[in-house]
């Protein structure tokens, strides 16, 4: 069987480097009100003790 295929650590780099460049702007955009809104929404229905990641301080 033949070794699983691998790039060099330069090709690697180099992909990730326009990977990033590519989506860096859509990571930047604003999260459309509406979609805010509905998160809101799902986050009060789960209850008073899920608004920290289910977390007590």
């Amino acid at each position: 069987m033949d070794p699983p295929a691998s790039l060099d650590e330069a090709i690697q780099s180099a992909i990730g480097r326009k990977l990033r460049e590519s989506w860096q702007e859509v990571v930047n955009e604003k999260v459309p009100d509406k979609f805010r809104d509905l998160l809101d929404q799902l986050k009060r229905s789960e209850g008073p003790d899920q608004e920290n990641g289910g977390r007590e301080n």
